[in-house]
């Protein structure tokens, strides 16, 4: 299957991924590496604790483009994660957040759906406070925005492989500790009867609103994929590495 990153030329095949027909390594994230955000982990044992649940892609781009994403500092990344249930658990990411970028705001990230069906958990920290929680269903060539001062898990409700390609900067590595101390983002996605079930986390002792909205209530992005929109315009994409410019276009969701 080929994806829509044109001109990078990705295709999907037999769970591989592959660039310029070259297979790519990726990083492995294993059943028992997500022990610590399940809702219920007694159904791990030692014959399913080394399951795939889903597989990381880091840095891609072509080599005529290496240095325009040098100089702008950012990366353009492919994460895929499989169709699998997780005890009544829809499959998910680990959930993490980023550091302080400038002004008391996180760096933000921008998703791409190539492939299946997503359904984003942005949660607003404040002093490790979760004060709302965003939930956005998000299909093939949606593109979702994690605003700044928001952690966030992806879960794959569909029945498909779900491909999602992301820029970010390439300034920050990941904090991930949040979401081991709570068990979790502040909901789990579960089936229950058949039905999917939004079940809150009992490890946040706070309130916190939570509310559907659809991605393009947050950015407006261009038509374009991702890939190709960075590298025709990557003035437009500064904001990765310099939020307060998302607050200036007045377009994300402040209350």
């Amino acid at each position: 299957m080929r994806l829509n990153t044109k001109p990078l030329k990705l295709e999907y095949k037999n769970k591989k991924l592959f660039l310029d027909k070259i297979e790519l390594k990726p990083s492995v994230r294993r059943l028992k590496d997500m022990k610590e955000v399940l809702m219920n982990p007694s159904f791990i044992n030692e014959k399913n604790q080394d399951d795939i649940l889903y597989l990381m892609y880091r840095d891609l781009k072509r080599e005529e483009d290496k240095n325009l994403f040098e100089k702008y500092k950012v990366r353009y990344d492919i994460t895929i994660i499989f169709p699998k249930l997780l005890g009544n658990e829809f499959n998910k990411t680990f959930g993490h957040v980023h550091p302080i970028a400038e002004k008391k705001l996180t760096y933000p990230e921008v998703y791409e759906i190539l492939h299946g069906k997503a359904l984003f958990i942005l949660q607003e920290f404040k002093n490790n406070i979760t004060k709302k929680v965003l939930l956005i269903f998000a299909k093939k060539n949606e593109k979702v925005l994690i605003p700044p001062n928001y952690g966030h898990v992806t879960v794959n409700i569909g029945k498909k492989d779900l491909i999602l390609s992301n820029l970010v900067s390439s300034n920050f590595s990941s904090v991930y500790e949040i979401y081991k101390e709570k068990r979790g983002a502040a909901v789990y996605i579960a089936r229950i009867n058949n039905k999917l079930k939004i079940i809150r986390n009992e490890n946040y002792n706070e309130d916190f609103e939570i509310k559907y909205i659809k991605a393009k209530e947050l950015f407006n992005f261009p038509k374009e994929n991702l890939y190709f929109s960075f590298i025709e315009n990557p003035e437009f994409y500064k904001f990765l590495n310099k939020p307060s410019l998302i607050f200036k276009e007045s377009k994300i969701i402040r209350n």
